[in-house]
Order: structure tokens, then sequence, then C-alpha cells
């Protein structure tokens, strides 16, 4: 409820920012999350549009259990495929912090203590990305 996505440019040309929470209130809400595609970058984050980052309150979970593992239940089932960032690894050769990834279902396959420190470290990639269980964003 408290995840945030970009809405639009309002007349400003400023990005208006909700949470999901302000969407689930709104009769229109299925419009915004079918119609609103477009993302927005700021300096330090990349909001990813309301279908994506808000898929219970958009109505693209199911209501029934998941059959893939996770830290604590949820109404929006993983979706096994959906990238995240994992951690930065040193590249030997050049010294460079390389960003690496992994799917959710990589992560649903480790031991439940590899999956409870991952998901708590939450730590941000360059473009907004972030380790999330739960397929959001």
């Amino acid at each position: 409820p408290n995840d945030e996505f970009f809405f639009k440019f309002d007349v400003n040309n400023d990005a208006r920012i909700h949470k999901c929470q302000w969407l689930a209130k709104r009769t229109d809400k299925y419009k915004i999350c079918d119609e609103n595609t477009a993302e927005y970058k700021d300096k330090n984050f990349l909001y990813r549009p309301a279908g994506v980052v808000c898929l219970s309150t958009c109505g693209y979970c199911s209501k029934s259990p998941s059959m893939t593992p996770s830290v604590s239940p949820t109404d929006c089932p993983e979706v096994p495929t959906k990238v995240f960032f994992y951690r930065y690894e040193v590249d030997v050769n050049t010294g460079i912090e390389n960003p690496k990834f992994h799917q959710c279902k990589w992560l649903a396959a480790r031991q439940d203590q590899q999956i409870k420190e991952t998901c708590k470290s939450r730590t941000d990639w360059t473009d907004g990305s972030s380790i999330i269980l739960s397929a959001r964003e």
C-alpha cells in the first residue's frame, strides 16, 4: 500500500508520484493501471507505473496461495521470471563493481535463511530496482 508509482506529469510538467493506497481509493484505478505505462526517473530513483508497482490494487494478483515459497504471506504470488538486483560483484580484472541480477525462481530455490537475508538487505541498484521477494515492481 505504501509503494510509490509514477502517475503522470501535471500542467507544470512536474512528476506526480502517488502511493498504491491512494490508487486503491479511486474509482478509475483499473483504467490508471492499464493505461498509464510511463516511467519517471529522478536523480535517485526510477518510478514505475501503477500496473507494475501496485499489482494487488490493480487486480493483477490471484487470491489463491502461491506455490512459490516466500518469507511472508502475500495476496500477490511471486512471478518466477521477475528479475531483481542481488548485489554488486567486483570484476577481478578491472576492479569495477558490476550489478548482479537473479530471477525470483532462483531465490525461491534457496534456503530460508538466505531468502531472509537477501530480502532484508533491500539494496537499490542505480535505476531504482530493489530486492523484492513478492512481485511488484
